[in-house]
């Protein structure tokens, strides 16, 4: 038995899985899922099949990086995918790589691939981002990078089982196989799923995986007896083997290659397995009767342990010992562990490789299979575990001080806790650097069970928990931050700056949850603690949060109070970051009550302050804010800048979810440009980007905007019930009932649309009921409009009237003006179904005057103009209105793709009713055959006394003119004039012919009219009959 002969045996068995994985990477240019999953057993033979895989394409010019994951021995964040991109950045390769990155996304990932950015000069640090963000930046620069890379060469990453992985990996590597949609980019994982059974957390993390990012799927089994004799054979380097041994041994192993050969390993090592005299090999089990049974362990870890027995007890020792350091370690740290002289140490570990419980890496050594370091480890007893933990601990912290998860997993294993804690602290707060919060909340959670296990001032227990509770709240897991923040309000005890941070974390946590009455009731608690113990700092943080949830309740007044006091305290105490947050929220109070310039300039200071002290999120975000405010003052040339100055900074920094809103900001105003189909571009982009961050707020208001696009302006209620529904999704998950009112806002205008009306006022009610149950009235009148247009359609006249008054009451009691042209021109909407003709008309022409500075998509005020005055019988003026309201209507549009531009005329009624009033109203002639006015009476006239006339049937006007008497006149008056105009006068039967009427209909509407008409009526009509006829 040759056990060097082992590294050089074939892949027996598996020559169909073997092609049908290379078929898979080598369909990384087809643009199917990313992702291969092969799943089997410990021992089955992943490895080696993904080996001889990986061999196939790289022949084929793929370059493939390999990553491992490791059973909790304290690796660090990512390290799995760190370690496989680690493995491929050779100089060349980063060279390549820092030409075809942007630099700000090799930046990006410098904390956990610092050696993308070495020798780059003049590069500025990014900005610290939080939570997701901070997230979303890092995987869009692994995306980044992956892509590029991909350009270079055809890339394949294998993660060998990921079961071990930690959840950070797992979540950003299956967001990774989602993400990456150009070049050729394959992503292989290998697991156990007997393992997954004690991982939940990652075992539903795969399962979330979404099955169009999936490219294929194999469950290895164990081999065939066809395979398994293969096996046997050329393992122990030819000579037959009894056919009842193999078939026994195959049974028993289940054809598994691993415990297969650890058996033969065995038995050979034992001398019970051994070659006769004819070169075959043969046992004391070659007997012919195939009922018995083979006296061999049940499972491979026995199998394992019967070989270390046959161990001298010194390499037995090693072995142990190396099983507590991990699955791989390097001779240095092997060297301190005080085991014998390096030459001794080089001779065991030799040894060790020979019998194959070891390998060497490029890097130490490796057990050659996990499931014998599992096996070395649980045979020692609980002590001896402590021991050896607690001795490699102390070594490590002085040899490898800088590996702080490690450091913690051995000294919590050998129970030091006070230092356990300590390295896990650190761990957590690396992993929060690489945004693997996950991974930091494992660790904080193993130093609060150190805490438990040893005495520790109550000072310390309360940083754990500190740290602990912002960790939960980016993971929204808020069952425990409840309980975290109580035990840290005992902890504080009269610790001022302690009770100060619990206060802070409880108001921000209620707030995010929507709790805004408990939220209020923390800060005045908090504010009245901060009097109390003189505590400036205390006081302004607890104002701030009070005129925050102050003017979410629309008690404007007193927010605004406190927000005052809390600027001053902040400004005096030098605390910028404070002040800017306070003058923030006191400028989103002053938009609110319609303080707009007053709002824009404390904008303007709060983005001084920022760059003050060069926090770029924050200059970000206030350009987006400010450029929504110059949008409100229809200011768009300034709201555009700002928000492109937004934009600007947020991709030069990598704030990707910040730049989705300012895209969105950007969406908004091109809306109220009315480039409705430019809109619609940035807004997908908008969402495009946050479905990137997971930033689901702003996501929410992204489809909400594209909602009303798609129902206001194009006609796509599918598409607009579509973006609502999923909003409300996202509004419940994330308990945001505003957002939540608001969906159903958009659900009940996209239902009207459709024309269920019924489905429509449900919505409608919903919204109103939501808003009810939190007290959030400031949104209601947006709401009614939309209700009472509904009313209208249905002829609920009387409805439209009483909701108008409490739309009017509800604006003057918040401040509310941005909806005022909208009410206006609701209102004569509503005078005019009522009959109420002088009151629609005053109504009407207010709403025009508010055009001037609220509105630019003005074409429906302006038709509901139209149809005002054409009430009235002001027919010049109606079609002046109606031209303005289909000019606004063709600018709006002309940016639309065909389709779309045709779905918005047919199927959004003002639309469709615009356009037809206009065509209508265009000028159209016909030709009618009149006498001369020359022409002598009392004979037939010859051909050249007759003259064929130029006459207008249909002009802008006849569009304003309701009654169908009235009509005809006017058009009977306009062929009077031309006929007169151009030499002609027709007699009463003549017209009576052009309009297709009686002489008897022709001679009452000329008494009608003389009254006003009589030179012309006396000046053009003769009294004799003659013939006329209209022509083409």
């Amino acid at each position: 038995w040759d056990h060097q002969k082992l590294l050089a045996l074939p892949l027996i068995g598996r020559s169909v899985e073997r092609a049908c994985l290379v078929s898979w990477l080598n369909q990384g240019r087809a643009g199917t899922g990313r992702l291969i999953l092969v799943e089997g057993e410990a021992g089955v033979g992943k490895t080696r099949l993904l080996q001889e895989a990986a061999r196939d394409v790289e022949w084929h010019g793929s370059q493939v990086l390999w990553g491992r994951a490791m059973p909790q021995t304290g690796e660090h964040p990512l390290a799995p995918l760190v370690e496989a991109l680690d493995s491929g950045l050779a100089p060349l390769r980063v060279e390549q790589l820092q030409h075809l990155v942007e630099p700000v996304w090799l930046q990006a990932l410098e904390p956990v691939l610092p050696k993308l950015v070495h020798h780059l000069t003049g590069l500025e640090p990014l900005p610290p981002l939080d939570g997701s963000q901070g997230r979303a930046r890092l995987l869009e620069g692994l995306v980044r990078l992956l892509t590029s890379w991909a350009q270079i060469t055809a890339l394949v990453i294998i993660i060998e089982d990921i079961h071990w992985a930690d959840a950070d990996t797992v979540d950003i590597l299956a967001d990774l196989a989602s993400r990456i949609v150009e070049g050729s980019v394959s992503l292989m994982f290998s697991f156990r799923r007997e393992e997954l059974a004690g991982l939940p957390e990652i075992q539903a993390r795969l399962n979330a995986i979404p099955p169009e990012t999936v490219r294929g799927r194999l469950a290895l089994t164990g081999l065939d007896a066809t395979a398994v004799h293969n096996l046997i054979h050329t393992s122990l380097g030819g000579g037959e083997v009894r056919p009842v041994f193999e078939s026994k041994l195959c049974q028993e192993t289940r054809g598994n290659p691993l415990f297969i050969l650890e058996i033969l390993r065995g038995l050979y090592d034992e001398g019970v397995l051994r070659v006769n005299h004819e070169g075959g090999w043969v046992t004391p089990y070659d007997s012919e009767i195939e009922d018995f049974e083979l006296p061999l362990p049940k499972a491979v870890e026995q199998v394992i342990l019967h070989r270390l027995e046959q161990l001298p007890d010194s390499l037995r020792s090693l072995l142990e010992a190396l099983s507590v350091l991990g699955n791989e370690f390097d001779f240095d740290t092997v060297a301190h562990l005080g085991l014998g002289q390096a030459y001794d140490l080089v001779a065991s570990l030799q040894n060790l490789t020979r019998r194959r419980l070891l390998s060497e890496t490029s890097q130490g050594y490796r057990f050659t299979h996990d499931k014998i370091r599992q096996a070395v480890y649980e045979s020692l007893n609980s002590e001896q575990r402590i021991n050896w933990h607690a001795r490699l601990a102390a070594i490590l912290e002085k040899t490898q001080p800088g590996r702080v998860e490690v450091l913690a997993h051995h000294f919590t294993q050998g129970r030091i806790w006070s230092t356990a804690l300590l390295y896990h602290m650190l761990a957590a707060e690396k992993a929060q650097n690489v945004n693997a919060y996950t991974s930091a909340l494992e660790h904080l959670n193993s130093a609060w069970y150190c805490a438990g296990q040893s005495v520790l001032p109550a000072e310390d227990r309360f940083s754990v928990l500190s740290m602990r509770v912002d960790v939960l709240v980016l993971l929204g897991k808020h069952d425990q931050i409840e309980n975290d923040l109580r035990v840290m309000g005992e902890l504080a005890g009269d610790n001022p700056h302690q009770l100060s941070k619990t206060y802070q974390k409880r108001i921000h946590f209620l707030m995010q949850t929507s709790r805004y009455a408990e939220a209020e009731t923390a800060a005045r608690q908090s504010l009245a603690l901060g009097e109390e113990l003189g505590s400036l700092t205390f006081q302004a943080n607890a104002l701030n949060a009070l005129g925050n949830i102050l003017d979410m309740y629309g008690d404007h007044h007193q927010a605004a109070s406190m927000l005052e006091r809390a600027i001053r305290m902040f400004h005096g105490l030098g605390d910028i970051r404070g002040e800017a947050s306070a003058r923030r929220n006191q400028a989103n109070l002053l938009a609110k009550t319609e303080q707009r310039p007053a709002a824009r300039l404390g904008l303007e200071n709060v983005l001084a302050l920022y760059e003050a002290i060069d926090y770029k999120p924050g200059c970000a975000e206030t350009l987006s804010i400010m450029g929504i405010l110059a949008h409100f003052d229809a200011d768009f040339e300034a709201s555009v800048r700002y928000s492109n100055q937004a934009i600007d900074i947020c991709r030069a920094t990598g704030y990707r979810s910040g730049e989705g809103y300012a895209t969105l900001a950007l969406g908004s105003t091109l809306i109220g440009l009315g480039q409705i189909g430019q809109a619609v571009q940035v807004l997908r982009k908008a969402l495009d980007i946050l479905n990137t961050t997971g930033e689901k707020r702003e996501e929410g208001g992204v489809r909400l905007s594209l909602s009303r696009c798609y129902c206001d302006y194009l006609g796509d209620y599918q598409a607009a019930i579509q973006d609502a529904e999923t909003t409300l999704k996202i509004a419940r998950a994330i308990n945001d009932r505003v957002m939540e009112a608001i969906c159903y806002h958009r659900l009940g205008s996209a239902y009207q649309g459709k024309g269920d009306y019924t489905e429509a006022d449900a919505c409608f009610e919903r919204a109103l009921g939501t808003l009810d149950s939190i007290g959030a009235n400031l949104r209601k009148p947006d709401i009614y409009l939309s209700w009472i247009k509904l009313d209208l359609r249905r002829g609920r006249t009387c409805e439209a009237q009483n909701k108008l008054q409490v739309v009017k009451e509800l604006s003057e009691k918040f401040g509310v003006k941005s909806n005022t042209a909208t009410y206006l021109n609701l209102s004569a909407e509503t005078f005019l179904a009522s009959g109420c003709l002088e009151e629609a008309l005053q109504a009407s022409q207010a709403a025009i005057d508010h055009l001037q500075t609220e509105q630019s998509n003005n074409y429906q005020i302006f038709f509901t103009h139209y149809k005002v005055l054409g009430a009235q019988g002001r027919y010049d003026e109606a079609g002046k209105a109606l031209a303005e309201a289909y000019q606004g209507l063709m600018k709006m549009l002309a940016g639309l793709a065909p389709e779309y531009q045709s779905m918005s005329r047919e199927n959004i009624p003002n639309h469709r009713l615009i356009s037809e009033a206009w065509q209508a109203a265009q000028p159209r002639q016909v030709l009618a055959r009149l006498p001369r006015a020359t022409a002598p009476l009392g004979r037939s006239l010859r051909p050249d006394e007759w003259v064929e006339v130029g006459w207008t049937v249909a002009s802008a006007q006849d569009a304003a003119i309701l009654g169908k008497v009235d009509l005809r006149r006017s058009r009977l008056v306009r062929l009077l004039n031309e006929a007169h105009d151009q030499g002609a006068m027709p007699t009463k039967e003549n017209l009576a012919q052009a309009l297709e009427v009686s002489p008897r209909t022709i001679a009452g509407d000329l008494a009608a009219l003389e009254a006003d008409y009589a030179v012309l009526i006396r000046s053009t009509v003769r009294g004799r009959s003659s013939a006329a006829r209209s022509v083409n």
